[in-house]
């Protein structure tokens, strides 16, 4: 509804957001907020999806979730609800006053308070982690905290196992204050974490000494830097999902499991989702390999810029170690560098090995073919810069915001732009030359078959029924 004066009535101009319920199937108001930032539109809204998997059901408590709200020529167009939400815009000034309830990960802790400033309560053990923070070369790091028995805050970098930076002692005492601490090794862009050693509140924490922000994207600096070289990418493969075979072996890319740290290694094809794996460039002349297993991307182990450093798939937050840019190789091949090397290794893998499980590691750059790969589309075709099956060229979706389904999938969701799905728990629009499976239910009781609804209202004789546009359908089992 919009309207130039408040008193003078409003005009209704469409949908910007379904229920909850359509994205997750967990019904129930969604209290949104839109905002501008950046020159994009973003929708904050709550659902009930994570209280279902903790809880088995509905129990009113609801989370946040965040998504990018379309814009079509000078009208809002209708956002569509995710799980993985928008990626981070940019990074962590380290030299700002920063907020402890502000965080990308967490466990063990607490948030209490309302407003502008909430704090963080910690046990013993418990973290928090923030994510790409750009660190400078700072010195030192104060905290606003307090401890009634007093308690020691380790800061690490890149995990809360990861390298330790340093500790901040916290008095005994009830107040809250600024207490400061040495750190040792901070420096570039890093996910930086806080581990309490017992009981105590943090409100805030602010680097001192050389820290800046002076890479205001996601642009970590590598942990051992080398001279900049010029890197011109290569732009024949474009964002979607392939398999990546090795030319020297011509077995494929694949992680060993579906959890951070998993070992990478080279297989014969199977078309798994652990074989399959999302190009998406970040706008930097670089691109990010998410794997099919789950919120993993492809990464230099603990970021080493050094012959020999593994390979592994690790939680998806887009920093250098997980950065990496397409070289042209022989016959049509690629070369895949890294950006911790700024360019000078690639992977490799290791001692020009053919078989099955062969460990990948990152290597000097050499051409050989044990550092060549093809980039194969899941639903057909190399990558090769021959586009002639690429649906996504004309997909419908791209005016929206969203990208199009590389193949004929369920429907999950049916408005007036289109038919969707969902790959990597992101919506595609599905191609128009995909079959519409509710033409094939005929209904029941006089209502017609649900076109996307999936979530059970109620169930009889005839089936089960959800709601669509206001009204009762009868459940497509083609597409639930």
């Amino acid at each position: 509804m919009t309207s130039n004066n408040p008193m003078s009535g409003f005009k209704y101009q469409g949908t910007c957001f379904n229920n909850p319920g359509d994205f997750f199937q967990t019904t129930g108001n969604n209290h949104h907020t839109i905002i501008e930032f950046k020159n994009k539109y973003y929708i904050f809204y709550h659902a009930e999806w994570l209280n279902k998997q903790i809880l088995g059901g509905q129990k009113g408590y609801r989370t946040t979730h965040v998504d990018e709200l379309p814009v079509n020529g000078d009208r809002l167009g209708n956002a569509k609800g995710t799980l993985s939400g928008v990626s981070q815009l940019g990074n962590v000034d380290g030299s700002a006053l920063n907020y402890a309830a502000s965080m990308a990960w967490q466990s063990g802790i607490s948030v209490k308070g309302q407003g502008a400033v909430t704090q963080v309560n910690y046990g013993r053990g418990a973290w928090t982690g923030v994510s790409n923070v750009a660190l400078g070369n700072a010195k030192s790091i104060t905290l606003r905290a307090s401890s009634s028995s007093g308690a020691t805050v380790k800061i690490c970098a890149g995990s809360e196992n990861g390298t330790v930076l340093g500790y901040v002692d916290i008095p005994a005492g009830g107040s809250l204050q600024n207490v400061t601490g040495s750190l040792s090794g901070a420096s570039g862009t890093k996910n930086l974490f806080f581990i309490a050693s017992g009981n105590l509140t943090i409100e805030s924490w602010q680097l001192d000494g050389e820290s800046s922000n002076t890479n205001p994207g996601n642009t970590d600096e590598p942990v051992n830097e080398v001279p900049n070289t010029e890197h011109v990418p290569t732009t024949d493969v474009t964002d979607g999902w392939y398999y990546i075979k090795n030319t020297g072996s011509d077995k494929y890319l694949q992680a060993t499991g579906s959890s951070a740290g998993s070992n990478v290694e080279i297989s014969s094809f199977t078309g798994s989702s652990a074989q399959k794996w999302k190009v998406t460039a970040n706008g930097e002349g670089y691109i990010t390999l998410l794997n099919g297993n789950g919120d993993f991307n492809l990464d230099v182990d603990n970021a080493k810029n050094e012959n020999g450093a593994n390979i592994l798939i690790y939680n998806a937050y887009g920093g250098v170690a997980q950065q990496f840019a397409l070289t042209a190789g022989s016959n049509g091949s690629f070369i895949i560098t890294t950006r911790v090397s700024d360019g000078g290794k690639a992977i490799d893998v290791y001692e020009n090995r053919t078989n099955d499980g062969a460990n990948v590691c990152q290597w000097a750059v050499n051409g050989n073919s044990n550092q060549t790969w093809v980039f194969e589309r899941v639903d057909g075709g190399s990558s090769n810069g021959d586009k002639s099956n690429d649906k996504n060229d004309t997909c419908w979706a791209k005016a929206l915001g969203y990208k199009c389904c590389s193949s004929c999938l369920p429907v999950y969701f049916t408005d007036d732009d289109g038919a969707w799905s969902i790959v990597n728990d992101d919506w595609c629009g599905l191609p128009t030359s995909c079959k519409d499976n509710s033409s094939t239910c005929k209904g029941a009781q006089g209502y017609p078959c649900c076109k996307s609804s999936c979530a059970v209202y109620s169930s009889d004789g005839d089936g089960d029924w959800s709601i669509e546009n206001d009204d009762w359908c009868l459940i497509n089992k083609k597409v639930c």
